[in-house]
Formats: structure tokens, C-alpha cells, sequence
């Protein structure tokens, strides 16, 4: 969040861009569909990896359902790894949870090493060279809103 509220100067352009962010990674984490059920080439790989909510999605489950049980009738029982196998796919290893958490750390932890560099290397002048594109857009912007 923080890279981009960097590379965004105005609040609303950097709202707007964070809500959309945040919507495309929960699709692909598997809040409203299944990620096995994803198409492959873009959604899965490797938006689906990027995405923090994927993890967060993945542990919670592994939390609630390894080690529990279900009744199936009243007769029988099955264990809840069993239960959500084909939905999600989680390990029956009661460690498996801090494996995610782990993961959520590292990336968390990449996010500030990402930021801390964008923020030494001073980004914002040195775009000046790849081409003036802050320029170009606030002409698009200006031109568009004195049309109206």
C-alpha cells in the first residue's frame, strides 16, 4: 500500500488504484471461487502467488478444519481435512498454518525492503528519464475535464 500511495501523489488516484488491487487479489485467492478452479495462464500464475489474501485464505482454513471432525450420519465421522480435500487444497499437517504465516511475514517484509529501495533510489526523479509520463497524463486529465 505504501508503494503505491509513493507513486500516486493524489489521494483519490491512489484510493482507486488500492480498492482495485485489493479486489483483483481477493478474486484470485479463492474467497469467491475456488483457485483450482482459475483459468491458468493469468489468473493463477502467478497473480494467485502474488497475492497475500491467497495465504491468508489458505491458512485460516488449515487453521479451522485440521484437527477437527465431522459427523457424517450418526454412525460415522470424517476428519475436516477430509471434508473441505476438494475444495481447497490444504495440508493435514497441524504445521502447515505457520507455513502460511510465514509466507504473509515474508512478504510483508519484501514490501518494506521494496519501498525502503523505491525510496533511496528516489524513483520519482529519475523517472524524468524513462519519459515525462506524470506530464502526459495531467494533460489527458486536463483536456478531458475542459471538454465537459
Amino acid at each position: 500500500m505504501m508503494v503505491i500511495s509513493y507513486i500516486w501523489l493524489e489521494t483519490y488516484k491512489c484510493t482507486l488504484t488500492l480498492v482495485f488491487l485489493h479486489v483483483i487479489m481477493m478474486l484470485v485467492a479463492g474467497y469467491l471461487r475456488i483457485r483450482e478452479n482459475l483459468p491458468y495462464p493469468v489468473w493463477t500464475y502467478p497473480l494467485s502467488f502474488i497475492s497475500f489474501h491467497t495465504y491468508a485464505v489458505q491458512g485460516l482454513v488449515e487453521n479451522e478444519y485440521v484437527g477437527t471432525s465431522f459427523a457424517v450420519g450418526q454412525i460415522r465421522t470424517i476428519p475436516g481435512v477430509q471434508a473441505v480435500r476438494g475444495s481447497y487444497d490444504i495440508s493435514s499437517s497441524p504445521n502447515a498454518k505457520w507455513v502460511n504465516l510465514l509466507v504473509l511475514l515474508l512478504m510483508a517484509l519484501g514490501y518494506r525492503i521494496l519501498l525502503y529501495l523505491l525510496l533511496r533510489l528516489d524513483v520519482r526523479k529519475n523517472a524524468r528519464r524513462l519519459g515525462n509520463w506524470r506530464s502526459w497524463w495531467s494533460s489527458v486529465h486536463s483536456a478531458a475535464t475542459g471538454a465537459k
